[in-house]
């Protein structure tokens, strides 16, 4: 399953003092619209699919749960939602480090307009406009950049959402501070 590629085994938990990396693939609410693969959305936006190429580090923009912004990212627009087919991350940090694993590697989840087939979603719950992450969130993310770059087999650049967004797609994600903590997460370019 290439979504559990966090564990050495279907039950082991990380042998580390973190929190515990929980699979929320198909356990979490999807949009009316089947996700694409990468490669199908690098198709949908012109783009050729040479591979993942980096993380970028979001924020919630307020403290919720994994299965809240999955609901309200999977809402119909007229409803008040996004409208998109999955929740828009590869993976979900909560405050205590616990991460909660939501897409699988091959799904392009909607995260950073026009760089969803190239980049890996991953958000830390909270609004970062005035504060930083907990310490067990940047540990948790640590961690998990690592175990992504040994799946991968290669290095994955982080920045911020702002970072990496295209023109016409400016923002303020992962918050206001982000050049105020963003050293603290490995390898941030």
């Amino acid at each position: 399953q290439p979504h559990l590629f966090f564990r050495s085994g279907p039950d082991q938990e990380p042998s580390d003092n973190l929190g515990p990396i929980v699979s929320m693939v198909g356990r979490l609410p999807v949009g009316n619209d089947p996700p694409m693969t990468r490669a199908q959305y690098a198709a949908y936006v012109g783009a050729q699919y040479v591979g993942i190429i980096g993380i970028a580090a979001h924020h919630v923009g307020a403290v919720s749960t994994v299965e809240a912004t999955a609901a309200f990212h999977t809402r119909p627009i007229d409803r008040g939602g996004r409208g998109w087919p999955t929740i828009g991350y590869c993976a979900f940090i909560d405050m205590d480090g616990t991460t909660y694993i939501c897409n699988a590697l091959e799904t392009a989840s909607y995260h950073v307009a026009g760089r969803n087939h190239e980049l890996l979603g991953v958000v830390l719950n909270g609004n970062f406009m005035t504060v930083w992450p907990t310490d067990a969130q940047i540990a948790a993310f640590n961690r998990l950049h690592s175990r992504l770059e040994a799946k991968l087999g290669h290095a994955l650049p982080v920045d911020g959402h702002k970072g990496w967004a295209l023109p016409g797609h400016a923002t303020t994600c992962p918050g206001a501070l982000w050049t105020q903590w963003k050293g603290r997460l490995v390898g941030v370019v």
